[in-house]
């Protein structure tokens, strides 16, 4: 290894098996004395088919042969550089093993605020292709209900980025049309990344990006960030945490302007504890509800899976600090509405709006089982 590099193998292998044991599907993960099996979970793969070597630091996805460092790994399967990894998955005792005098890592500069870019694609965004995306999975008026706001990436507001960051986003446009979608901390209501999402159909490596050297999804604080509002929370009596961009603007959409909540997004349920965490530590006294995805195996609901885990760890953490705290009454909502939506096909709270357009299902009803669930003490 290079006499020069920050970290040990060992850091980086340690940090590695770290990742991939908080990720993977428990079932399809196993661990042999410096060799880990799993299944690749960033493709929503569900097949033991991702070796990683922790003594080496390296990997190997046999389905799409791709491979290589843990650099590399950290860039393809959590779209972070190798520091914000080390950061997030590291040891809490591992140190780079030379101590030497670095520069900063250089930051894109613009010539406005990423807040400020972002208020301007707000207002200069006209087209419709996002617009339809999202009404075809069942969000109905979409600019009328997701007030956190959405655009679709044009040429036009690549030029309002950075140099860097517009080679990034012309780079996404050239593997089909883009929604983009803001993230914002705890600290204040400004934009702090955006989330590039395809619109059209692709692999789960490739299907979404945030922007490059802009914090991933932690603050300099090294607080999570989420979609939504996140600095609002001591304002509201009930937060409602939801998995993934989708099932956020789902939450947007059921809650129908109904102030009493603030919905947040995680980017993905291993998020859950984050926040739980967080909240326990600015000592929130309201209500916290955690909408987990209904992860399916061998076509059965499974209570072993990624959502239900992290969700329960995330209570645990809640309940343990004594907050209010309860899971989503996924059976009190289904229910209420088996009878109209075709539950074989509903693995989270965005196939249920989905089911709006496949089912002709009634919005009415809809919302007001979600509402229902949502003050379930379970």
């Amino acid at each position: 290894m290079n006499s020069n590099a920050p970290w040990s193998v060992k850091d980086l292998g340690d940090a590695m098996r770290n990742a991939v044991l908080r990720h993977a599907e428990p079932r399809l993960t196993k661990e042999r004395n410096n060799k880990i099996l799993c299944n690749g979970f960033w493709r929503s793969g569900d097949k033991q088919n991702v070796c990683i070597w922790t003594d080496t630091a390296t990997w190997k996805d046999i389905k799409t042969d791709e491979g290589g460092g843990c650099k590399k790994f950290a860039e393809h399967v959590f779209n972070l550089s190798l520091p914000e990894f080390m950061e997030q998955y590291g040891s809490l005792f591992s140190v780079p093993t030379k101590q030497r005098q670095q520069k900063p890592r250089s930051k894109p500069i613009f010539s406005e605020s990423l807040n400020a870019i972002w208020i301007k694609v707000q207002k200069d965004n006209i087209s419709k292709a996002a617009d339809d995306f999202l009404e075809a999975r069942g969000f109905i008026n979409p600019r009328s209900c997701i007030g956190s706001g959405y655009a679709e990436l044009t040429s036009t507001i690549c030029d309002s980025f950075s140099s860097s960051h517009k080679a990034f986003l012309l780079d996404r446009m050239s593997i089909g049309s883009q929604l983009l979608v803001p993230i914002r901390s705890i600290a204040s209501g400004d934009v702090s990344n955006i989330f590039v999402r395809s619109i059209a159909p692709k692999s789960q490596d490739q299907k979404s990006r945030l922007l490059p050297e802009t914090g991933g999804w932690h603050d300099e604080e090294k607080n999570p960030r989420a979609f939504g509002f996140p600095h609002l929370i001591d304002e509201f009596k009930h937060l409602i945490l939801f998995e993934g961009m989708a099932d956020y603007f789902a939450g947007e959409y059921l809650l129908d302007h109904d102030h009493k909540f603030l919905p947040l997004g995680m980017p993905s349920a291993s998020f859950f504890p984050k926040w739980a965490e967080l909240l326990v530590q600015r000592k929130y006294e309201g209500r916290v509800t955690i909408v987990y995805q209904l992860d399916r195996q061998n076509g059965k609901l499974s209570i072993n899976a990624v959502g239900t885990k992290f969700g329960a760890e995330a209570l645990k953490i809640l309940r343990n600090h004594t907050c209010k705290a309860n899971a989503f009454d996924w059976p009190g909502f289904v229910e209420k509405i088996h009878h109209q939506v075709d539950m074989q096909t509903i693995g989270d709270i965005a196939d249920i709006c989905r089911s709006q357009i496949s089912h002709n299902v009634n919005f009415s009803l809809l919302s007001k089982a979600f509402l229902e669930a949502l003050h379930a003490k379970r």
